[in-house]
């Protein structure tokens, strides 16, 4: 990997997404009630998208296992009775973007695969048509080094839905079409020129073409194969509320894949569930999606969302933009995750102490943090908005309840006033705080924040 031949996409993601809410069997009304939440909810605090999970297009007969032999990603099923161009159309009105998601890759429409029998992967030349392991987004895969396949069959569902005024297109069941179908048939690929990586690399190139300047997410899982062609890549298993469920495994992808977000791609570790999830599991889930900054997506029914999990999710919009400094995987959760936050005015770490590792940290030791022990630190405790004190060497920490988090912010001591934290971000004055200055001979502190209106 050579990170200067791709251009990774210098964006902020973050929206509402309809699987874990409403499944296979959503309907257009539902994503409106959405939309119209979000606009009153979030959009003002950094949320843009509203993206329809599986259960729009023509023939979807709820979870998607086996591609459906009648499948039109062209248009929406009975429960989209306006069109999916109508209701991105409303989307786009309420000042959010529209979202899709499709599998295209896959078939299992015998008839139209004997029509066109050079179109689909096989095992070998002339041999059977691969498939994947228990069918999952196919069972058969259209061959994306065949011009008319990609073009007939590959794009016609994201054409489509270019037309109809999308603006973010998830593209699912990668790790079946890559590694049960592409991989698998490599002597195929050989046979025709191409090694597997590059055929599949071919159909995802023809892929960004098509959706031109629109965010594409990779999903269902990580493929590094395809680095460099989908803005942002799934990096683990699919998440559902509760600590087992949730934030523990997010915690686990994402220590072990961090490395590469925003160098290779923006690491996506799955939507938020948060209605169904304790406060202290919600609380945990969003201090480490908000402090890794990476793809910001949560999937609940807005109206079970209580006002504490609001105000959640509003303290970590905008995804912050980040880059990773452990450029190395780790196969555990660590206690202590940390952010550091550079600014022209001032410099300062976010050290949420968490239970993922198992046991929070009684004390941190400010030397662990890569800070000096003879010098004084203040410390603020963002979710309970309380100023600790202030501290040489290290500070304790007091008792955790089962699956919650505390997050400090740590400035350095000065001789004059300085800002401890702000309420308004995760990162305490990352995302707000601009032009922040100590005049020393009026003993002024000035400065400006960005602020959201209405908001404490």
């Amino acid at each position: 990997f050579n990170p200067g031949e791709f251009s990774i996409r210098n964006e902020s993601v973050a929206g509402w997404i309809s699987w874990k809410a409403y499944g296979p069997y959503l309907t257009e009304d539902d994503v409106k009630h959405a939309a119209d939440w979000c606009a009153v909810n979030l959009k003002q605090f950094g949320l843009q998208y509203i993206i329809i999970d599986d259960g729009w297009f023509v023939g979807s007969n709820g979870m998607l296992h086996t591609i459906p032999a009648d499948v039109d990603w062209t248009k929406g099923n009975d429960r989209f009775p306006s069109g999916m161009a109508a209701l991105a159309d409303y989307i786009h009105a309420k000042g959010l973007k529209a979202g899709i998601w499709l599998s295209p890759f896959g078939i299992s429409n015998t008839g139209l695969m004997s029509l066109h029998p050079d179109w689909w992967v096989r095992e070998t030349p002339g041999g059977a048509y691969a498939r994947s392991q228990d069918d999952w987004h196919g069972p058969y895969f259209v061959d994306s080094t065949v011009p008319d396949a990609v073009r007939e069959y590959l794009l016609t569902g994201i054409n489509a839905m270019m037309n109809d005024g999308y603006d973010f297109f998830k593209i699912d069941g990668q790790k079946h079409v890559a590694h049960e179908a592409y991989q698998s048939a490599s002597s195929y690929f050989l046979d025709k020129g191409f090694s597997w990586q590059e055929a599949y690399r071919h159909g995802w190139q023809a892929i960004m073409d098509a959706t031109q300047d629109k965010f594409v997410l990779s999903c269902w899982s990580r493929i590094p194969e395809n680095i460099g062609n989908p803005h942002a890549i799934r990096i683990g298993s699919d998440k559902d509320a509760g600590w087992e469920c949730g934030p523990k495994p997010a915690a686990y992808d994402l220590a072990k894949y961090l490395l590469e977000h925003n160098i290779c791609w923006i690491d996506d570790p799955d939507h938020l569930v948060l209605s169904n999830s304790d406060d202290a599991s919600a609380r945990s889930w969003v201090t480490l999606v908000g402090l890794t900054g990476t793809l910001l997506t949560f999937s609940d029914k807005p109206e079970q969302l209580s006002s504490e999990k609001v105000k959640m999710l509003q303290r970590i919009l905008p995804p912050l933009q980040t880059r990773p400094l452990e450029l190395y995987e780790m196969n555990t959760s660590p206690p202590l995750w940390t952010l550091e936050v550079d600014r022209p005015y001032d410099n300062w770490l976010i050290v949420a102490n968490t239970s993922f590792s198992g046991q929070p940290k009684t004390s941190i030791t400010f030397s662990e943090l890569g800070l000096q022990r003879d010098k004084e630190y203040t410390v603020y405790n963002f979710w309970d908005q309380q100023f600790v004190g202030t501290f040489t060497n290290r500070f304790d920490c007091p008792p955790l309840s089962n699956f919650d988090v505390q997050v400090y912010s740590i400035h350095e001591k000065k001789s004059h006033p300085w800002i401890a934290s702000v309420n308004r971000h995760i990162s305490q004055g990352g995302v707000s705080l601009i032009d922040v200055n100590y005049n020393q001979k009026t003993n002024v502190l000035s400065g400006k924040s960005k602020v959201v209106g209405n908001d404490t």
